[in-house]
């Protein structure tokens, strides 16, 4: 009787252990989960950026073109 309660004690223990390995395995994934939607929000904060310059840089050249008066013939 004794060495069926060990055995049960003794799984119980390995289901634990088996239990907190799985644990950390999930914390160390969202971490990483985390740390991409991280870079990409910086990544898309830069892309938001850049778009905005690039349509300043268009404003900017369109005023300077349209100082210009091209005739096509």
């Amino acid at each position: 009787m004794i060495d069926n309660f060990m055995k049960n004690v003794n799984e119980l223990q390995e289901a634990f252990q088996n239990f907190a390995a799985q644990s950390e395995e999930f914390s160390a994934s969202s971490e990483e989960v985390a740390a991409g939607i991280e870079e990409q929000t910086a990544s898309m904060s830069q892309l938001s950026a850049t778009a905005e310059e690039l349509n300043n840089l268009s404003d900017s050249l369109f005023q300077v073109i349209s100082k210009f008066n091209i005739e096509i013939k």
